[in-house]
């Protein structure tokens, strides 16, 4: 009766894993943190999968919306929609139920695969303004076709697909991760490790994150320029020097024109700049969600090579990380009028 009492009494504080290696039934994280972490993956699962499908939907029915910045942006929204659609359900799952490896592998490959997709999706929203603003107006017109843009947009998913492919070949390995409670790649070996370094780091993250600062700083450069020679100007020919100095390519702004150079207009230097401006704080927003929610994940998980890190800090930060795929859509809703009021017309199903 003792031993049993013991028993019931561990059950009730811990959630079980199963290793994959020895079989053994161990138990590892409060039930209570177990039953937090549930009920938040069932809260974003609801706004991720709600919000994501809203924001493609009402950008494909609102030809307003249609920009070269907004396409990439449904990007996004794809990626955390699918990311919300599979990784959350086997995660609220796998706190307590191993899966098989099996089905590991193919759900983390889709959570590899939309994390370097977001990050190529933000990237080139970055790339778009930078060419838009700081470029003569040829390259824009050039690079930003319709068949470009659907080029690069199959070429970013290819790359996402592809990145996550090694550990199928070796290079890694896909398992239930006992200690964060879902599908990810293993912790505790040197190749899985170096896997997520090199994919996850070296040619995914850091490169986003430098062609994106790049693109700000130089953005950020030739805005100042623009003022710095409109306030020397004489004020009869301040309208003019602005619009010389940052070269529409009378191509997509941020919200107001459609993909492909023979929809785009030419809004006033005012305007362009507005817009700019508003994308790109929008942009900085998401990079910043998604730097605290997926750091802390990359940190654990790296610390975790010799097993030393509390399962409970990494299941805390496995499921803050999952949570970012539904906080791109507050932003968009937040900083645009625009896409708040094609929400609005979506949800009255009605076409603008």
């Amino acid at each position: 009766m003792g031993g049993d009492r013991t028993v019931l009494e561990s059950m009730a504080n811990v959630s079980a894993w199963n290793n994959t290696d020895t079989g053994e039934f161990s138990l590892l994280v409060p039930l209570g943190l177990i039953a937090i972490l549930r009920v938040i993956l069932c809260c974003f699962f609801c706004l991720g999968v709600v919000g994501n499908v809203l924001t493609i939907t009402s950008i494909a029915m609102t030809r307003s919306l249609q920009s070269v910045p907004n396409i990439y942006l449904c990007s996004l929204a794809a990626s955390d929609l699918t990311l919300c659609t599979f990784a959350m359900p086997s995660t609220f799952v796998g706190y307590t139920v191993h899966i098989p490896d099996e089905l590991c592998g193919v759900l983390a490959e889709v959570i590899f695969t939309c994390i370097t997709v977001s990050l190529m999706s933000i990237t080139m929203v970055a790339v778009n303004r930078y060419v838009l603003v700081v470029k003569p107006r040829h390259y824009y017109v050039t690079i930003y076709t319709t068949r470009n843009v659907k080029i690069s947009i199959a070429t970013i998913w290819l790359l996402g697909l592809l990145y996550g492919t090694p550990p199928h070949f070796g290079f890694g390995e896909y398992v239930y991760n006992h200690k964060m409670g879902g599908c990810f790649a293993r912790g505790d070996t040197f190749d899985s490790w170096l896997f997520l370094k090199i994919f996850g780091g070296g040619l995914s993250l850091f490169p986003a994150m430098l062609v994106s600062l790049f693109c700000y700083i130089s953005i950020g450069i030739t805005f100042s320029r623009s003022r710095a020679k409109v306030s020397n100007a004489p004020a009869d020919q301040q309208t003019q020097t602005c619009s010389s100095v940052i070269q529409q390519p009378g191509a997509a702004t941020a919200a107001t024109s459609s993909v492909g150079p023979s929809n785009e207009k030419k809004p006033d230097t005012a305007a362009r700049r507005k817009s700019t401006v508003t994308l790109l704080k929008k942009l900085a927003i998401v990079w910043g969600l998604f730097m605290c929610c997926w750091l802390p994940l990359a940190l654990t998980h790296s610390a975790d090579l010799t097993g030393q890190v509390d399962p409970r800090v990494l299941h805390v930060a496995f499921a803050l990380a999952q949570c970012n795929s539904a906080m791109n859509v507050i932003t968009y809703g937040a900083l645009s009028k625009d896409i708040r009021a094609a929400y609005r017309r979506t949800l009255r199903c009605k076409r603008a």
